[in-house]
């Protein structure tokens, strides 16, 4: 109480004078101010972004891709997910028109700004699954095993089932398969494993 009491005195002693109370006005009129300018600066480079994002969407496609220095000048300096949706897109374009490394490289650039972990997750599935198909099992290993969410767990049973069969472990492979299918509720991804137990049992 007796703090409060000193601090009540000092604040009456400094509202008294003139002087001082007109530094005081000024500097919270300063601050104020700079408040505003700074909010209407970060809406209006916001709105910006948002413009650029929205216009690479639309223009981005197989034909200007690889020359849209653009694009890749966003990306670089949006790390945010602005940056993120425009190196998906980038990324699957790249897969459609078979450049999977560059598709890859994509990924990888953005993966560590993403915040969201099932985002995360989900892209280093894609990327797994990419390396599997350029036959980089080490790497495609690797991906898989920085995945410590058991949510993920059956689609990653499923693409370790994919892995051992390029490395011709049949019994692995079946074993993670097996595996998959018993955590899968997706009827049609169920069904995809199926065929491919099938099709190992077969041969």
């Amino acid at each position: 109480m007796f703090i409060l009491f000193k601090i009540f005195i000092f604040l009456n002693k400094f509202m008294k004078n003139k002087y001082f109370f007109s530094i005081f006005f000024i500097f919270i009129f300063m601050f104020l101010v700079g408040c505003y300018f700074y909010k209407k600066n970060e809406y209006y480079e916001k709105n910006i972004r948002l413009q650029k994002y929205s216009q690479l969407m639309h223009q981005l496609n197989k034909k200007n891709i690889l020359y849209n220095k653009r694009v890749f000048k966003f990306i670089i300096k949006n790390k945010n997910i602005y940056g993120i949706l425009i190196s998906l897109k980038l990324s699957k374009i790249f897969v459609q028109m078979n450049y999977i490394p560059f598709s890859i490289q994509i990924l990888n650039f953005c993966l560590p700004y993403i915040s969201d972990e099932n985002l995360k997750i989900i892209i280093q599935l894609r990327i797994a699954r990419m390396q599997i198909e350029q036959q980089n099992i080490i790497i495609a290993k690797k991906v898989l095993n920085t995945i410590k969410n058991n949510n993920w767990k059956k689609i990653i049973e499923d693409i370790k089932g994919d892995l051992f069969l390029l490395e011709k472990n049949k019994s692995l492979t079946l074993y993670l398969w097996k595996k998959s299918l018993l955590y899968q509720l997706d009827k049609r991804t169920k069904n995809i494993i199926r065929m491919k137990l099938n099709y190992i049992n077969s041969h």
